[in-house]
């Protein structure tokens, strides 16, 4: 083990024995948060209608990326609207070409837990036009 590896183990540990649980040095930081929400939102994206993966659909218009993350609730799948924002900005509609035949639509289901009970509802923040690939 280089000197360098050696110093810098011994400063985490260290540090994670005088700060104690605290990010970057907490075991638990990712998830402490959850225990306090009520809800929770989960993306879908839907093509006249019926739920479809982003990738397979190709050349969007009007439909904004950008719009796509869900507006003020948690969404512990961020990663996923991220890589769905990636795919809609590589994936444009050429410019002069006719809009796809597909309607789409992204959004949230939010889900709950109320009474022992799991309810969902589902919130839409885009819509535009696809291509099927």
């Amino acid at each position: 083990m280089s000197r360098a590896a050696a110093l810098a183990f011994v400063l985490v540990v260290v540090g994670g024995l005088v700060l104690g649980e605290v990010f970057p040095l907490s075991r638990f930081d990712m998830y402490a948060r959850a225990a306090g929400r009520r809800e929770g939102a989960v993306p879908f994206v839907l093509a006249d209608g019926r739920e479809i993966a982003i990738e397979d659909l190709s050349e969007f218009s009007a439909l904004d990326a950008q719009a796509l993350l869900p507006p003020g609730m948690p969404c512990s799948m961020e990663y996923r609207v991220h890589e769905m924002q990636s795919w809609i900005l590589t994936h444009p509609a050429h410019a002069g070409t006719t809009p796809g035949p597909l309607r789409v639509q992204v959004g949230y289901r939010v889900l709950s837990i109320a009474g022992g009970r799991l309810h969902e509802r589902r919130v839409l923040v885009a819509e535009g036009r696809a291509w099927p690939r």
